[in-house]
């Protein structure tokens, strides 16, 4: 007969028990995922960035709906005119409709920060899994290979793959994805060897659980939480790497419109007009600040919760 040891109760749970036998208190324990629920709605910066988040997938999913030109068609207005009731946000050096390109914009934008962080997390788990479980041989290989990644600056190595691989949506991403590994496999790393020394796991493993089960049952659930955080902080870096790439022109390529290749528009035109590139700007600002507010807002959800009497 074999049964396996669960993780014993968190320790937040406890001291709530020994709180309400101490003081006469009822506990009512909360189900996890509900606690973080209620904490993070009830953080009113968080919401308010993930309203901005929101609002901006809508934007990308309806762009067609309203976008009020196409956002490729040339000389649908003056050349680098201001904000007017016809064209809301002007119109850049060929006649762009700048609102429409903007709508457009959100949408390779934020497909690149969401694929990016897909790709960077399929890669980066399992390597961080193994390499904080087993240590030694497969452990030091692995972060022989993140350190010399490390090695190399983030921007230089983005811009090396991207033009290796060509200037395109899903290269951009993936030589984005590539930079943002090395952090990630650090990060579950650390937080693998935090929890492989725990009891639970010693007693699981004294009475015969496998790894690959030690591994999925135990020790990923245990360190799911501050990865959930870091990747609500990856898409705004995403969007802001990705951002840079089209700019430098390694990118999204034109007739498809980014904000980075809306900056990149707007600022060969500095010297004539100043105003396309403000509106990529406020988007690309907004859209970094909502995702940041975000992860803090995770951060906090997820984090021990402090009880008082009588709560």
């Amino acid at each position: 007969m074999s049964f396996e040891i669960e993780p014993a109760i968190a320790a937040d749970q406890i001291t709530r028990e020994a709180l309400a036998i101490e003081t006469g208190v009822g506990a009512v324990v909360e189900a996890p995922w509900r606690r973080v629920r209620r904490r993070f709605l009830h953080n009113k910066a968080a919401m308010a960035g993930l309203t901005i988040i929101i609002l901006l997938l809508l934007v990308a999913v309806f762009a067609p709906l309203l976008a009020p030109y196409d956002p490729s068609a040339t000389n649908v207005g003056p050349i680098n005119s201001g904000p007017s009731t016809e064209h809301l946000l002007g119109t850049d050096s060929i006649g762009h409709d700048l609102l429409s390109q903007l709508v457009y914009a959100a949408r390779a934008s934020l497909e690149v920060a969401f694929i990016v962080v897909i790709l960077a997390s399929v890669a980066a788990l399992p390597l961080g899994l193994l390499s904080g479980y087993f240590g030694r041989w497969i452990g030091g290989g692995i972060d022989w290979v993140m350190n010399a990644l490390f090695t190399f600056p983030p921007l230089t190595l983005a811009l090396a793959v991207a033009a290796l691989l060509g200037p395109s949506l899903v290269n951009s991403a993936i030589a984005i994805a590539i930079v943002f590994v090395p952090g990630i496999v650090r990060l579950i790393r650390s937080q693998v060897l935090a929890v492989r020394e725990e009891t639970f796991i010693e007693a699981s493993r004294s009475i015969g659980v496998a790894s690959p089960r030690m591994i999925r049952r135990h020790v990923f659930p245990n360190t799911i939480s501050p990865f959930i955080v870091q990747a609500a902080l990856l898409m705004g870096y995403a969007i802001g790497a990705e951002a840079g790439l089209s700019f430098l022109g390694l990118g999204i390529q034109p007739p498809d419109v980014s904000w980075g290749s809306l900056l990149q528009s707007g600022y060969s035109t500095i010297n004539e007009t100043q105003w396309p590139l403000v509106p990529p700007v406020i988007a690309i600002l907004l859209a970094i600040l909502s995702f940041n507010l975000i992860g803090d807002g995770l951060r906090d959800a997820l984090g021990r919760e402090s009880y008082r009497i009588g709560e």
